[in-house]
């Protein structure tokens, strides 16, 4: 039986005042997630377990059958599979997010979005800056740096993510333990050069948000994952823009599809998505999709550009995926990792909803909808969030 999981990354939400007191997903026509939600099972999940960041790293680990309790590879380390990018013994690798700060505070974690073209040259402007004392940093996608180190005895060091701090202090929130005066010293220098280049003066005129600042958490030294098809006995294929979902893949031995078009925010090609996973169908007996945009939409604060982001996740993805997998016979299953708060644009933990439809998932109740009021109601209920793909995989 051929299925697809569609992971919306940080689609679940707060009521919000901007829409009336809903959440992004009440209020969004969702006509395909509501299908899912009223011919198939409906009910929630925790994906983030007790004691772990709020991050897409634990969240879609578990979402795709990890317990992460068991160990947790460092986000950095993550990435840079996503990425192709091995170290050599002795290297740590950081994400570096390219960050907006202004008096003291961290006031955009992705200083409102960096063109690859401005990343390429922002890099070679803090390597050529910093690059001579062990250090180089990689573009990403958009914001999404990584630095690498060649100063052993850093993978310790405790690191903040940047979204969980917006508009604090500074002061409060530098790295601390071994290594964290160095990555201190390299994140107030990365100000420095930064600040006043070219392609920040440019952004200012623009009226964008500069790159001022390389803000580095989530250290790592590579990555490794148990194998996932020996885990599940399954062949898997993901698309995703993001390194972080493709690293994931790619450390546990899934299939990387590569997806012109896919750019990890609003402008993504929603649709190229679904086309590739539904090919690698022909090949694959599980074919995952990855969409970051509604996250990315939380963390700019815009509740309304979160709910048009959802309403095309449903017509540009879930449409066309439903449809063929109707046709096929085949379970399609619609998740998010966390909740991720418009108002505060941060992560939290806490219950998401999660839908899963076909054969073996009838439906128990009448009138439901894609949400978290309608989830929270549900008998159907994974604390432990890793037995999710387990029960979507083998329920019959």
């Amino acid at each position: 039986m051929k299925q697809v999981l569609i992971i919306g990354d940080g689609m679940a939400d707060l009521p919000l005042p901007a829409l009336k007191g809903l959440t992004p997903l009440q209020a969004a026509r969702l006509p395909h997630a509501d299908r899912l939600a009223r011919e198939g099972r409906l009910g929630r999940a925790r994906f983030i377990p007790g004691g772990f960041p709020p991050g897409s790293d634990v969240g879609i680990l578990t979402i795709l059958g990890w317990d992460v309790r068991k160990g947790l590879p460092g986000r950095a380390g993550l990435e840079a599979a996503g990425r192709g990018i091995h170290l050599a013994p002795g290297e740590t690798i950081f994400r570096a997010n390219f960050a907006t700060v202004a008096e003291g505070r961290l006031v955009d974690a992705s200083a409102g979005g960096v063109r690859p073209a401005e990343a390429q040259t922002l890099c070679a402007a803090l390597n050529a800056g910093l690059g001579e004392e062990g250090l180089r940093f990689v573009p990403g996608v958009g914001y999404r740096a990584l630095m690498i180190s060649a100063f052993e005895g850093l993978s310790g060091v405790r690191c903040k993510a940047p979204q969980e701090i917006l508009d604090a202090p500074l002061a409060g929130h530098w790295p601390a333990g071994p290594g964290a005066d160095l990555l201190r010293s390299v994140m107030e220098r990365s100000h420095r050069i930064l600040d006043g280049h070219e392609v920040n003066v440019i952004r200012r005129d623009l009226g964008e948000n500069p790159a001022n600042l390389v803000w580095l958490w989530g250290p790592g030294e590579g990555a490794a994952l148990p194998s996932f098809p020996e885990r599940t006995r399954r062949k898997a294929a993901v698309a995703a823009a993001t390194d972080l979902a493709r690293g994931i893949a790619r450390a546990g031995g899934m299939t990387v599809l590569d997806v012109k078009g896919a750019t990890g925010d609003a402008k993504s090609d929603f649709g190229a998505k679904a086309r590739a996973a539904l090919k690698a169908l022909d090949g694959h007996d599980l074919a995952v999709i990855h969409v970051e945009a509604p996250d990315e939409a939380s963390h700019a604060g815009d509740a309304r550009g979160k709910v048009a982001i959802l309403e095309r996740l449903d017509a540009e993805v879930l449409g066309p995926v439903l449809a063929a997998v109707e046709k096929a016979g085949g379970r399609v299953a619609l998740v998010t990792d966390h909740i991720t708060s418009t108002e505060k644009r941060i992560h939290q933990a806490g219950e998401v909803p999660v839908a899963l439809w076909g054969p073996g998932f009838a439906p128990r109740r009448e009138g439901l909808a894609y949400d978290e009021v309608h989830a929270a109601a549900s008998d159907l209920s994974f604390e432990a969030g890793h037995e999710f793909l387990e029960y979507f995989l083998e329920h019959r």
